[in-house]
């Protein structure tokens, strides 16, 4: 019965609760008649077939399932492959480019550097009988 004069108290109703639950989860053993109650509801014909092994289930596909399945992994293989494939040549590529540029630069102060020795050489020669 619930006093409605008492007043709220959250602390005291969130125990309480906890309480509850601690109580109804608490493990209880089973009663000693359960196994033979369990085992008389079980058909006959079924306690001599026991189920097959995960393992085996898992496997048990019609073959045309298999092959599918087979052939799936492979095109998905063979096309993250050739992603792959094209994804280093892309990159070889882009690595060639920075070269190239980077050879282009340094040929382009080395060009800069004998064309100032050939302009400050020049007048030297003019001066010369």
């Amino acid at each position: 019965m619930v006093d409605h004069n008492r007043q709220f108290d959250p602390d005291f109703e969130i125990s309480q609760l906890e309480n509850d639950l601690r109580q109804a989860l608490q493990p209880r053993s089973a009663p000693p008649s359960f196994a033979a109650s369990v085992m008389a509801r079980i058909p006959l014909d079924a306690h001599n077939e026991l189920p097959a092994p995960r393992r085996a289930r898992i496997f048990h596909f019609p073959a045309s399932v298999r092959l599918a399945a087979v052939a799936s992994l492979l095109i998905v293989i063979l096309a993250g492959t050739l992603a792959w494939q094209q994804h280093q040549r892309r990159l070889a590529g882009e690595r060639a480019r920075r070269q190239v540029f980077i050879a282009l630069q340094i040929a382009h102060s080395t060009l800069q550097q004998v064309a100032e020795n050939i302009s400050t050489i020049q007048p030297r020669k003019d001066l010369q009988p």
